[in-house]
C-alpha cells in the first residue's frame, strides 16, 4: 500500500531524530564537558525543533488520518491513533515557542545543577518560575479543561485528579499513622553499618555484580554515572542507565542500579515486533515505575535476594565482613522519616510523592503561590514526615524533574509502586519467588515479567495488563497491605 509506505518513511525519519537526541542527551548527562553544555543544548534543541516540525507536517497528519480509513494491522492502527492523539497536544504550538521552551528547560537544568551544588534555591528559582510560566502557556494552546489533569495523562493514560485524590487519600489515611507507629520503634533497628567510605571503583564493581545477577546484558545495556540516576531507551537493544556514587553512602548506588535496571529490562523485553514503532515507547510511566520499584523494593530489599548476593557484597566491601545477613536485611529496611526521596525507605517513600502531588496540584490550580514554593515544601515535610529541611539540596532542589516542566510525572512513582504490589502478589502465586532468588535464578522471574508484562510494550494500557495478569482492576489495597504487613513483621509490632 503506497500510503503505508509513505507513513513508514516519515516514521523512519522521526526515529532518526529521536535516536540522535536520546544518545546526545545521555552523553550530556554523563561524560560531556561542562563548558560545552550550553552550546550543545542549544544545538540539540534546534534539532528537537526540526523533529517537532516534521511531526506536525500537515501532509504527515493527513496521511495518518487517511490510513485510519484503510484496513491496517492492529499494531499500526494503534500507533497511528496514538500519534494523532499526541499530535493534537502540540498542533497549535508555534515551533519558535517550542524551541524557546526547550531552551528554558535546558537553562533551568544547568541552573539546578549549580544551585544544588551551592545549596542556593534563589539561584534556581527564576529559572523554575520561567519554566512554569512557559509550561502554562504551552498548555493553553491545548485548550484543555483542567491543566494538571492533562499533564497527569501525559504520563499515565486515562487517569483523573479524582482517581489520584482517592489513591493518595488512602495512603494518607492508612500509612501516615502507621509510619508514626513504626517511627516510635525505629530505635530497634540500627543501620549505621551501611555508611562507610567506599571508592567509586569498588562501587562500580558492586554495580556490575548486581547487574550480572539481574541478567542485565552488556550487549544491550550500559551503566554510567550522572548527578541524578536515570534510564534511557535508545531502542530495545540499547537501554542505558546511570547511577550516582556517594563515597560515604554506597547503598545509594546499589539500589539506584537495581531500580534503573528495572526500567531498562522492561524496555529490552518489549516485543521485537515493536522495534521502531511508537508502541515501543508508549509504555506509561506508571507501568514503567511498577517495574523499577518491583525490582528495587519487592525483590531488591527482600531477604531472599540478599541471601545469595550478600556474600558477594561482603567480598567487595570488607566493612560488612562481621555484619550478619539478618542484621543487614533489617538495616536496609529500616524505616524512618527522612529528607531525600531517592534515599527514602520503602514505607515512607509514597509520602514524599504525596507531598509533590499536592504541590504540583496547587501550582496548577493557583492555590499555591509559585514564589513561595520553598516555604511550602519545607512546611509539608514537617507536617507529613516530621522532618526539618536543613538545606535546599535536601529539600526543593533534590529532584531534577521540574527543570523540564514535567509536572504530573511524580505521582506515577507512587502509582507504579501500587501496580507493582498487585503484580508481585500474583507473581508469588505463580512462582516460588524466594527459592528462585536464593538460588540465582532471577532469569525465571525475568521471563515471567516478559511473558506477563514486558512483551506488550505500549500496546496494552496499565488497566488492561493488570486485568490480564491479576484478573482484577487496579486495587491499591495490595500496596497498603504489603507495606503494613512487611513493616509490622520487621518491627515485631503484633
Amino acid at each position: 500500500m503506497e500510503l503505508l509506505k509513505q507513513y513508514f518513511e516519515y516514521r523512519h525519519k522521526l526515529n532518526s531524530y529521536n535516536t540522535i537526541l536520546a544518545i546526545a542527551h545521555y552523553d550530556l548527562a554523563t561524560i560531556a564537558p561542562s563548558a560545552g553544555k550550553a552550546y550543545n543544548y542549544q544545538m540539540l534543541n534546534q534539532l528537537s525543533g526540526e523533529a517537532f516540525e516534521l511531526l506536525l507536517d500537515p501532509m504527515f497528519i493527513e496521511l495518518q488520518k487517511n490510513l485510519l480509513n484503510e484496513e491496517l494491522d492492529e499494531y499500526v492502527r494503534k500507533e497511528i491513533e496514538y500519534n494523532l492523539k499526541e499530535t493534537n497536544k502540540i498542533i497549535n504550538v508555534p515551533k519558535e515557542e517550542y524551541i524557546q521552551f526547550r531552551n528554558l528547560a535546558s537553562e533551568a537544568e544547568m541552573k539546578w545543577e549549580e544551585a544544588k551544588k551551592t545549596d542556593d534555591y534563589k539561584l534556581f528559582e527564576p529559572a523554575l518560575l520561567a519554566v512554569i510560566q512557559a509550561k502554562r502557556k504551552l498548555m493553553a494552546y491545548r485548550n484543555v479543561g483542567n491543566i494538571y489533569e492533562a499533564m497527569l495523562n501525559d504520563f499515565e493514560q486515562d487517569v483523573s485528579i479524582e482517581k489520584y485524590d482517592a489513591f493518595f487519600a488512602l495512603l494518607e489515611e492508612k500509612l501516615v499513622p502507621f509510619i508514626k507507629k513504626v517511627n516510635e520503634h525505629n530505635h530497634k533497628i540500627k543501620n549505621d553499618m551501611l555508611y562507610f567510605e567506599v571508592t567509586d571503583e569498588v562501587q562500580k564493581k558492586v554495580a556490575d555484580r548486581i547487574a550480572e545477577y539481574l541478567d542485565y546484558g552488556k550487549d544491550w545495556g550500559y551503566i554510567a554515572t550522572s548527578m541524578h540516576p536515570f534510564s534511557t531507551k535508545i531502542n530495545n537493544n540499547d537501554t542505558r542507565i546511570t547511577t550516582h556514587f556517594d563515597s560515604k553512602d554506597p547503598f545509594n548506588s546499589v539500589f539506584s542500579v537495581i531500580h534503573e535496571i528495572g526500567h531498562s529490562t522492561y524496555d529490552y523485553q518489549s516485543s521485537r515486533d515493536y522495534k521502531g514503532h511508537p508502541l515501543d515507547t508508549m509504555i506509561t510511566m506508571g507501568m514503567h515505575e511498577s517495574q523499577s520499584r518491583l525490582l528495587e523494593n519487592y525483590i531488591g530489599r527482600s531477604y531472599a535476594f540478599w541471601k545469595y548476593n550478600y556474600p558477594l557484597l561482603q567480598q567487595e566491601m570488607p566493612a560488612l565482613k562481621d555484619v550478619s545477613l539478618e542484621t543487614f536485611y533489617l538495616a536496609i529496611n529500616k524505616s524512618y522519616p527522612s529528607l531525600i526521596r531517592t534515599l527514602a525507605d520503602e514505607l515512607t517513600y509514597p509520602i514524599h510523592i504525596l507531598i509533590r502531588y499536592k504541590i504540583e496540584k496547587g501550582i496548577c490550580d493557583g492555590s499555591i503561590d509559585v514564589h513561595d514554593l520553598e516555604r511550602v515544601w519545607n512546611e509539608m515535610m514537617v507536617n507529613y514526615l516530621g522532618v526539618q529541611v536543613d538545606k535546599a539540596s535536601h529539600g526543593i532542589l533534590q529532584d531534577i524533574h521540574w527543570t523540564s516542566g514535567e509536572f504530573g510525572y511524580f505521582p506515577t512513582y507512587a502509582l507504579g509502586s501500587a501496580y507493582a504490589a498487585q503484580f508481585y502478589h500474583q507473581m508469588r502465586k505463580d512462582l516460588d519467588v524466594d527459592h528462585l532468588l536464593e538460588s540465582n535464578q532471577f532469569t525465571v522471574l525475568k521471563q515471567w515479567l516478559k511473558d506477563h508484562i514486558h512483551q506488550y510494550g505500549g500496546f496494552k494500557t496499565a488497566d488492561e495488563i493488570l486485568m490480564l495478569v491479576t484478573n482484577e482492576k487496579f486495587n491499591p489495597k495490595y500496596y497498603v497491605e504489603y507495606l503494613i504487613n512487611k513493616f509490622t513483621k520487621i518491627y515485631q509490632l503484633d
